[in-house]
């Protein structure tokens, strides 16, 4: 799957939103190239359903609920795992919530990881 882009936006879309990134996305296994987008209203790291399903990560259970931007909303949280995500030359790990249904980017960055990195 190494090249894949899962999610890619419009061309026209990529040019209008800064906020969206190319990142390689792992959980020890080949890397997907995806978009993940800086969303400083989400409490957590989320990675949407379909590119869980790519990836196949060792799924940990998680209870509690994950607060979104999009009108003060909060979903249930299904499950967390471990992902790596290359930018460039930047290398990270974080805990990634998977989110119960789709969303715009395949990956959501919260402010978790937006206040450590």
């Amino acid at each position: 799957m190494h090249g894949h882009v899962v999610g890619s936006p419009p061309a026209e879309e990529r040019l209008l939103d800064p906020w969206r990134i190319p990142v390689h996305a792992s959980v020890g296994g080949p890397e997907i190239k995806t978009w993940a987008e800086l969303d400083s209203g989400a409490s957590h790291m989320l990675v949407s359903k379909m590119l869980v399903r790519q990836l196949k990560p060792c799924i940990e259970a998680k209870q509690g609920s994950i607060h979104l931007a999009m009108k003060s909303m909060s979903v249930k949280c299904v499950g967390q795992f471990d992902l790596v995500l290359r930018m460039t030359q930047h290398r990270i790990t974080v805990k990634a919530d998977i989110l119960p249904g789709e969303c715009g980017s395949p990956i959501l960055v919260g402010h978790d990881v937006l206040a450590r990195h």
